[in-house]
Parts: C-alpha cells; structure tokens; sequence
C-alpha cells in the first residue's frame, strides 16, 4: 500500500489486493505440494522420522514473498524454485546420501530471479498475461 508502483498501479487498493492474492496463492500452492508429497512419499516421511515432506516454515516464505511480488511472480517463483533445488539435491544425495535439504534458500533465490525477470518470463510464456 505504501509503494504501489512496485506492482505498476497507482491505486494503493490494488497494491493491496495484489499482496493479499499473492500471500494466499504463495501460501497455497506450497501447502497443497506438502500436502501432496507427504501423501505420495508416506512410507518415506515416516522412514525418515519427519511430519511432513515439507516444513511450515516454506509455506509461511511462499506467503512473504507473495506479499512481495505478488500472484503472478510468486507463481513464477514456485516453478523456478524446483530446478535450483533438484540440481542440488541430486547432487546431495549422489556424493553424501542427504534426502532432507531445505527448501527456503532455493525459494529465496528463485524469488530474486523473479523479482528481476519474472515480468519477461510471464512474457515469454503467456504473452504479458
């Protein structure tokens, strides 16, 4: 509401809807993958001592930066994060037999990259959606 040229509106109302979308669809679509991966991987999750195959904590950063960029860039974000984290944790478990990493560096970054080149992406995909 206090800048809303960061989403490239004048009205503070979008600014703000725009942010409130974006913590709901960040949010959402983290929880559903933890919720879908620990129904698909249950033998695994429990063989490994955990709750869940993802922590709270990844839903709660898919909302911030959410928050941050919005509903369109936080979906950009949630489909780049995969490549950074799978390259790693193939890497991971092929040289020390690691199966739990964390996921919040690979949202982090993957939200930078967004941030910075989410608009030519969604550009590049769907025509300026």
């Amino acid at each position: 509401a206090i800048f809303p040229s960061i989403f490239d509106t004048a009205s503070r109302l979008s600014s703000v809807l725009n942010s409130f979308f974006g913590v709901i669809a960040g949010a959402a679509v983290i929880y559903i993958m933890k919720i879908l991966g620990t129904a698909a991987f249950k033998d695994r999750v429990k063989a490994l001592g955990v709750d869940s195959a993802m922590g709270d904590g990844d839903v709660k950063l898919m909302a911030m930066i959410g928050a941050f960029l919005g509903w369109k860039l936080v979906i950009v974000t949630f489909f780049i994060a995969p490549l950074f984290g799978a390259v790693v944790g193939v890497f991971l478990k092929l040289k020390y037999g690691r199966e739990i990493i964390p996921y919040g560096p690979y949202l982090s970054l993957a939200a930078m990259i967004a941030m910075v080149f989410g608009n030519k992406i969604l550009g590049i995909f769907f025509g300026g959606l």
